[in-house]
């Protein structure tokens, strides 16, 4: 996006910095033109953390990972008997814990209708939907009785998931026209439902200045509990039972009422209990992979219920998922998901990597792929639910905010697909309501949807390529270190008022940052850029045979790297050479320079200069992460200390956000704006 920006910027001191080289020069750096490189530099650094994942939270970007042989796994639920069929993992046990309840009771021991607290209104609790109205197929069973009360629990017992061979189709929810695979690839399940209705979105507006994360961290939306993808609503007090038929994808059905007491408080869908005896305890499951579990990771956060895009690359571009059923369509999209598992990508994924509060994993198949490692009774304690999950699993999503850590997953960065590469998607016109812009997909063509889906099926069916000489570069840890050097000083230079009012200042700070890659002796333009790139990144291949093609990573992070030495550089000799000149050297600095740098920092977004700084031993930094978190909180993130209120407002109406005429316009209604959205969107940005 501030490419052009950068361009125009360094076209202007043209004069100033040294002729460059020509290209037969030996010190010459191959440049790499990659579309977006700045976005797909950040999924790589991004990607399996909770931070960066939460700040750019509608992903792009497609992943092989694998989880290691033994890796315990955790699933909440109120059986006792191991999991059949497709079902939800938490890595944390604090995640699994809130589903670990008896059933009949929703997250933390919510009180029996009748007895006060969240369950006693209609629509207070999770809500429901009767056995009967599901169809016999998504019915979920442990043997011969039907289970669906877990850890994002959708069970699939005999005659469920998977489907026989050459059983019933692969996927019969809403596939509208999805692209057929590329040439020589398995074809798709035909569907009559033709292609997708185009994405019509209002042009992209200013981003919004928005509000801090709640310390009553978000609820972790459907581990365990499918039928309510959203988690309790924040507040009872403040939120009517017809806020809450609003929240993400929810619509009261015009021939039913509310659910009844009963089931008010029944978080899935797919229950069917036979006894009338109430529990006394709920679950926590512990499994370990049989094997290395192979999985697809879908980048940012992409098990969010939003209409923010967080779901894009499922429901737009992977399923063509139109529709939104109970639970926000959860179901469908599992179910999708694990069909095209095991039709067009040939067993090859075991099932789907994904974050909210938390990474979680769909599987497709538990008794095939995990042990039962151990099941543990939870007595209720009578917590309020309305907290879900308290400090402890407020602490255990912060924890992985820089990455999952143990060993846990490991992603291919060798061979890995991003939207972000493919030109003309028209990714950055849409109404997302944020400080910085979001990218989308409701633009992108049936064609370029197609191209792309493509691209995933056959790095699917391919694996995991190493490059050189077999080794597979970590290019997470490259950009780790890019960041390590260069993102504390482009900080300084941005906020350091001293600085920026000193050209001798500014000039000291540039020279001696860059002065291991300056030879003063003998200046040489390219030489300079050659050093500094190379001192993390291995130089682009000079020829192009298929096999030294360079990977995507190496690629975007190559020509990032690029931009940046080559921005500082100049931005170094601009500085310099002002100090030669008559004017006093307390002088504020040249307006190039600084405008080169501002600009650089504007195009790399990097999540680093996000975090807060000095939080307690009892605070923690909160972000947005679904469905909790305000639009300031996502601008300026801050240290808050567990007793503190949670925000909401981030994730739109649906998401708990303002109500309707005083916020953005109807998320899934294209082009309807509500009455009040541009004094809101101005409020809110001032």
């Amino acid at each position: 996006m501030h490419r052009n920006t950068l361009i125009s910027a360094l076209s202007l001191i043209s004069s100033f910095y040294p002729a460059p080289a020509t290209s037969e020069d030996p010190n010459v750096e191959t440049e790499s033109h990659t579309h977006n490189a700045n976005h797909i530099f950040n999924a790589v650094h991004s990607s399996m953390r909770q931070w960066g994942s939460s700040l750019n939270h509608n992903g792009m970007s497609f992943f092989l990972a694998t989880v290691p042989e033994g890796t315990q796994l955790y699933h909440g639920t109120s059986n006792s008997e191991s999991v059949k069929g497709m079902e939800w993992l938490a890595f944390e046990p604090e995640h699994a814990l809130i589903f670990a309840h008896p059933r009949g009771r929703g997250p933390g021991g919510r009180p029996p209708p009748g007895k006060g607290g969240p369950g006693e209104r209609p629509g207070d609790g999770i809500e429901e939907q009767d056995d009967e109205e599901i169809p016999e197929d998504r019915r979920g069973g442990r043997g011969s009785e039907a289970s669906k009360e877990g850890h994002g629990e959708h069970q699939g017992g005999k005659g469920s998931w998977p489907p026989p061979p050459h059983g019933h189709p692969p996927f019969d929810g809403p596939y509208h026209g999805t692209p057929p695979p590329p040439k020589g690839h398995p074809q798709e399940p035909p569907s009559d439902h033709g292609p997708p209705p185009p994405h019509h979105k209002p042009p992209f507006s200013e981003p919004h200045r928005g509000p801090p994360p709640p310390p009553s961290y978000p609820p972790p939306p459907h581990h365990g509990k499918p039928s309510n993808p959203h988690g309790p609503r924040p507040d009872d007090d403040e939120y009517s039972h017809s806020d809450y038929l609003h929240e993400p994808h929810h619509r009261p059905r015009p021939d039913h009422g509310p659910p009844p007491p009963h089931k008010r408080d029944r978080q899935h869908p797919l229950i069917v209990g036979s006894s009338t005896e109430p529990a006394k305890t709920g679950y926590l499951h512990t499994y370990v992979p049989k094997r290395p579990l192979k999985l697809l990771y879908l980048d940012g956060m992409s098990a969010g219920k939003t209409s923010n895009g967080t779901l894009d690359t499922q429901d737009i571009l992977l399923l063509n998922l139109t529709s939104h059923g109970a639970m926000g369509g959860e179901y469908d999209r599992a179910r999708g998901l694990c069909n095209l598992t095991s039709t067009l990508w040939q067993g090859k994924i075991d099932g789907v990597l994904r974050m909210e509060g938390g990474f979680e994993i769909i599987l497709c198949e538990f008794e095939k792929h995990l042990k039962t490692q151990d099941i543990m009774p939870v007595v209720d304690n009578g917590w309020d639910g309305r907290q879900m999950g308290g400090w402890t699993y407020q602490k255990a999503i912060t924890d992985r905010y820089h990455g999952i850590g143990g060993g846990r997953v490991v992603l291919d960065y060798s061979n890995f697909v991003s939207a972000f590469e493919y030109p003309g998607l028209d990714l950055w016109n849409n109404d997302v309501v944020s400080d910085t812009k979001m990218p989308r997909l409701q633009n992108a063509s049936p064609d370029d949807l197609m191209e792309i889906k493509g691209a995933v099926t056959k790095m699917v069916l391919s694996g995991t390529r190493s490059e050189g000489q077999g080794v597979n570069v970590n290019w997470q840890e490259i950009t780790d270190a890019v960041l390590q050097r260069y993102s504390a000083p482009l900080h300084h230079l941005h906020t350091n008022v001293a600085v920026r009012a000193s050209k001798e200042a500014y000039a000291s700070y540039l020279s001696t940052l860059l002065h291991p890659f300056i030879d003063h002796t003998a200046r040489n333009s390219s030489a300079e850029v050659k050093r500094c790139i190379s001192q993390f990144i291995p130089p682009l291949p000079a020829s192009t045979p298929p096999f030294a093609l360079p990977s995507l990573a190496h690629k975007a992070i190559h020509a990032l790297t690029h931009t940046l030495c080559t921005t500082l550089l100049s931005a170094s000799d601009i500085a310099t050479l002002s100090l030669s000149r008559s004017l006093a050297s307390t002088s504020p600095p040249p307006s190039h320079a600084l405008q080169l740098v501002d600009s650089l920092r504007e195009y790399l977004q990097w999540t680093s200069w996000k975090l807060c700084t000095g939080c307690g031993d009892a605070e923690i930094c909160v972000v947005p992460i679904w469905p909790m978190g305000s639009l300031e909180q996502h601008r300026k993130p801050r240290c808050q200390s567990g007793e503190e209120r949670g925000s909401s407002g981030y994730w739109g109406y649906r998401g708990f956000g303002p109500p309707p005429g005083e916020g953005p316009p109807g998320e899934g209604r294209p082009g309807q704006e509500r009455p009040g959205r541009e004094r809101w969107r101005k409020e809110k940005c001032e």
